[in-house]
């Protein structure tokens, strides 16, 4: 019975002794547990050092052409659920347009403003989601005048 008390003592004391020295040894300040992006897909079709062949594309695309830094991305849409990614995805394989997905972060603002257009394009037959996507590619448009503007 002693054993058994003394084994059980000396394995709590053990722990509460390791558990001391990890805690000594990291930085607990600087531990993020969590963290709140607002990350959404881009769709896009292009990205192009010379401004005219980006509005070329934006044109044969229906998109929009942002300024990132020395280049211009085309984007056709962009888009927060894995759900409507995947049907987008279908969409425009369907119609032959190669695209890479992009993971872009935004402000909460944009996501409100995304998921009601998601709900709309949800409940849509794919012969109206030009409309849709072209007022979302909108409502980025006056999200970027406003983040570069702040």
């Amino acid at each position: 019975m002693k054993k058994t008390i003394i084994t059980v003592i000396v394995a709590i004391l053990s722990g509460i002794c390791m558990g001391l020295f990890f805690f000594k040894k990291f930085d607990v300040e600087n531990v993020v547990l969590a963290s709140n992006t607002n990350s959404i897909y881009a769709v896009q079709v292009g990205v192009f050092k010379n401004i005219l062949n980006a509005k070329e594309c934006s044109k044969l695309y229906n998109g929009i052409m942002i300024n990132d830094k020395d280049l211009y991305r085309v984007y056709i849409n962009f888009i927060k659920s894995e759900d409507i990614l995947e049907v987008m995805k279908n969409y425009y394989e369907n119609k032959g347009i190669n695209y890479y997905i992009k993971k872009i972060d935004v402000s909460d603002s944009f996501i409100e403003v995304l998921d009601d257009y998601e709900i709309v394009l949800r409940d849509q037959d794919s012969s109206n989601y030009d409309i849709t996507i072209n007022s979302i590619l909108k409502e980025y448009l006056k999200y970027e005048e406003n983040a570069t503007n702040e």
